[in-house]
């Protein structure tokens, strides 16, 4: 049985001291940490996320490491950061780019989820594990999850419902998505394409178009 994680935030933000020469080895930029850093979070979660082992993979020192960034906890800041960054952005042009007509911004939506493409569900799941045991996690994903909620109640608006009833509605279609991702359900993009229209019929209360997707 997975021993329980300690009960304190995992990013420590004191400086640890190197000496700053040229690195050796490929030139990488902080942003080659940042994206190598993602991808062992969502493969293995924020512990295996250490400075020797992203430093290895790319066969340099760590002296490479350390021309871009103070320490772990400085990476494990910017990983955050681009999380928030990035993931969030393909739901806010959804929304935006669609202003005033709730169905367009629905169905963006529903295009984004169905497609992966400008959206990770799992780099979402790894960031909501680390959250668990890190305040500093769990403090930006409650402040995305709002933004997030937000965005989604301004389909509602559009779609003719009041502000409270747009926010609980928003808030039901933004809880189902995270439980979907949650609970690893997996079907075939023709299986969740089919079921869309009752989805549709469900979380909008309103008969749904000719297409969504």
């Amino acid at each position: 049985m997975k021993k329980d994680m300690p009960e304190t935030d995992p990013i420590d933000t004191s400086v640890t001291k190197r000496p700053r020469r040229a690195p050796s080895g490929p030139r990488l930029g902080r942003e080659d940490w940042v994206l190598a850093a993602k991808k062992v979070l969502m493969a293995r979660g924020i512990e295996a996320v250490k400075v020797d082992r992203l430093a290895k993979d790319f066969g340099v020192t760590r002296g490479s490491f350390y021309w871009h960034f103070k320490s772990r906890g400085d990476l494990l800041q910017a990983l955050l950061t681009y999380w928030g960054d990035t993931n969030t952005t393909a739901l806010r042009t959804a929304i935006q780019g669609n202003r005033g007509d709730g169905m367009a911004q629905f169905k963006a939506i529903i295009r984004i989820w169905v497609e992966e493409k400008d959206f990770s569900p799992s780099f979402d799941m790894a960031v909501r594990d680390w959250a668990r045991h890190s305040k500093t996690a769990a403090a930006l994903l409650r402040k995305v999850d709002d933004e997030r909620i937000q965005l989604f109640s301004d389909i509602f608006r559009n779609l003719g419902y009041d502000d409270a009833e747009s926010g609980v509605r928003a808030r039901v279609l933004y809880f189902h998505q995270v439980g979907y991702y949650a609970l690893a359900i997996k079907e075939t993009r023709a299986e969740r394409t089919a079921t869309l229209p009752l989805y549709y019929k469900i979380l909008t209360g309103l008969m749904p178009p000719d297409s969504l997707i």
